[in-house]
């Protein structure tokens, strides 16, 4: 596993912009993206390899991966490829925490991906709730 980390500023809680379940790969092996306003939170159950900024990563079931504002996105899938994502702003004051950019969520997987889920649901009608959802998420990406 890589041991890539960002600083990541977690002491106000995010703005949620965009959240759900997305599938790649059905047309196209390979896709790039560039955000440049918005962090992203991906939660995996397929195998594949993603490239920020020309450091490359194994994604494998059951990892999570986090990258920053900007950065330069490549995702290679091997087929049908499903995640979970959250695209999201974070104000740039206060303390900096790290912010592992690949991680194997192991047991943990099922629980952050329900809690995905919800703030996804939540954004439509109660935005407020569904960014402190996905506050707490980072927060346990942080402290595992």
């Amino acid at each position: 596993m890589n041991d890539v980390v960002w600083q990541m500023p977690l002491k106000n809680p995010p703005k949620l912009v965009l959240a759900g379940r997305a599938v790649h790969g059905r047309r196209r092996t390979e896709e790039r993206f560039q955000l440049p306003e918005l962090w992203c939170l991906h939660l995996y159950n397929y195998r594949g390899t993603l490239a920020v900024d020309g450091r490359e990563f194994a994604i494998e079931p059951g990892f999570a991966s986090v990258t920053p504002p900007n950065a330069r996105i490549v995702y290679r899938f091997q087929g049908e490829s499903w995640h979970g994502f959250a695209h999201f702003r974070l104000e740039e004051q206060g303390d900096r925490v790290p912010m592992r950019a690949m991680q194997d969520l192991g047991a943990a997987y099922g629980g952050i991906a329900r809690a995905m889920d919800e703030a996804a649901g939540w954004l439509p009608s109660m935005p407020c709730r569904s960014s402190v959802r996905l506050w707490e998420v980072l927060w346990q990406l942080v402290n595992r």
